[in-house]
C-alpha cells in the first residue's frame, strides 16, 4: 500500500490516531505529547511535527514554501497548509481518513486537500531540535524507491489547488477578557 498504509486501520478505529513512518526515530514521549496537543486544541485540529506553508508567487515563478522540519526546534504553534503525515495526530471525531480513498504515491498532499475541503486547521507543534530524528539509512533507501511520476502528480495536485487557505484556530486555553 505504500504511504497509504499509515491510514489502513484509521477509518474503522475510533479514538486518537497517532501516525508514524518507518524512516523516523520517534522520542519516547511521542504518543503522549501528540495526544496532549490534540487535546490542547479540543480535538479541532490535526497536529504534527513537520509541515509546509505554501507561498504564492506571480507567474511564471513557481509556488514556494516555508518548511517546518521535525528535526528543527519549533518555538510555538504554526498553522500550515500541509503536514508530513508521518508526524501527525488527530482524533477520529474530527475526520475520517480512509486509506482506500487515497491515491498511490505521496499522500501528504491528499490529506492536506481533505483538510482544505473540511476546513480543518493543521498546526505544527512546538518541539525541541532533534526531538524526532531522520533514520538516514532507511531514508536514503526510500528515496531510491520513490516513484518520480507519482511524486510529480502530488506536486501538481498542490499547484493546481485553486486557493490554499489557512484554518487557524484560536488558542482554546487563552484567558477570556
Amino acid at each position: 500500500m505504500g504511504a497509504r498504509g499509515k491510514f489502513l486501520m484509521t477509518a474503522n478505529t475510533p479514538g486518537y490516531h497517532i501516525i508514524v513512518d518507518d524512516d523516523i526515530l520517534y522520542p519516547y514521549d511521542y504518543v503522549w505529547t501528540m495526544i496532549s496537543h490534540v487535546e490542547y486544541f479540543k480535538r479541532q485540529a490535526i497536529v504534527g511535527a513537520h509541515g509546509k506553508l505554501f507561498m504564492y508567487r506571480k507567474p511564471p515563478h513557481p509556488m514556494t514554501f516555508i518548511n517546518y522540519n521535525f528535526a528543527d526546534k519549533i518555538a510555538s504553534y504554526y498553522p500550515v497548509h500541509m503536514l508530513g503525515t508521518g508526524t501527525i495526530a488527530y482524533h477520529s471525531s474530527l475526520i475520517t481518513i480512509d486509506a482506500r480513498s487515497l491515491a498511490p504515491g505521496k499522500i501528504d498532499d491528499q490529506v492536506a486537500l481533505l483538510c482544505q475541503k473540511f476546513c480543518i486547521p493543521c498546526l505544527v507543534v512546538p518541539h525541541n531540535a532533534q526531538w524526532m530524528q531522520d533514520l538516514t539509512d532507511i531514508s536514503v533507501l526510500d528515496a531510491l524507491r520513490r516513484n518520480i511520476p507519482l511524486r510529480e502528480e502530488a506536486t501538481q495536485r498542490i499547484v493546481n489547488h485553486a486557493s490554499w487557505k489557512l484554518f487557524a484556530i484560536d488558542d482554546p486555553n487563552a484567558p477570556v477578557d
